[in-house]
């Protein structure tokens, strides 16, 4: 703060001394500038309102030295440092601490929340292409049962004999290709007789 002193008869009388009247200057100067930044915010104490600030607390400051009739008058206040009490530095630690937290814990909570969009989107595609491979598979077979019809049945109007040789190939194939299969059945079955010359 800085001062000067308008009437000297007055500052002698009520403070006697500069060292008294810096130490009662610095007491008002204190009180002062804690009732206003009591009511600033941090962010108009550190924005072009700052000045404004300044000059609400020599305006007060001014108050109390007319009222006490000191004979001197303040010309400006300047903030030069702001230090922190032991009590107030645990409690902003805390409150970052805190806000640090809650701001991991909603980042986390989106990351969680953009996964499992990323999840059912990713399944339903998988679902979706499952989907459309078992409709061309089962397309796909349709018409190869269709086509091996259709080639089965041309085969038996082409040579019904040779068609007949065929089905009864595969008929012995399916039944005793692996040399384990016992079949009892009479040497005149109908079965063999492609094995039987005599009664084709």
């Amino acid at each position: 703060a800085r001062y000067k002193i308008n009437d000297p008869l007055k500052f002698l009388k009520s403070l006697r001394t500069l060292s008294a009247a810096n130490q009662r200057i610095e007491n008002m100067v204190n009180d002062s500038t804690r009732g206003v930044l009591g009511q600033t915010t941090l962010g108009e104490l550190l924005s072009e309102e700052r000045n404004a600030v300044m000059e609400r607390i020599t305006k007060v400051v001014n108050t109390k030295v007319q009222d006490d009739d000191l004979g001197i008058e303040i010309i400006d206040v300047r903030i030069v440092r702001a230090d922190l009490t032991p009590e107030l530095r645990q409690s902003t630690v805390q409150r970052m601490i805190s806000e640090l937290r809650e701001r991991a814990t909603e980042t986390r909570a989106k990351g969680d929340e953009l996964a499992l969009e990323i999840r059912s989107e990713a399944e339903k595609e998988r679902e979706i292409i499952l989907a459309q491979a078992s409709k061309e598979a089962e397309i796909l077979r349709g018409e190869g049962d269709n086509s091996a019809i259709q080639i089965y049945a041309n085969s038996y109007n082409k040579d019904p004999e040779f068609f007949a040789f065929w089905r009864s190939m595969q008929a012995y194939d399916a039944s005793i290709a692996d040399g384990e299969t016992n079949i009892v059945i009479s040497p005149d079955s109908e079965f063999f007789r492609f094995f039987n010359p005599g009664k084709n």
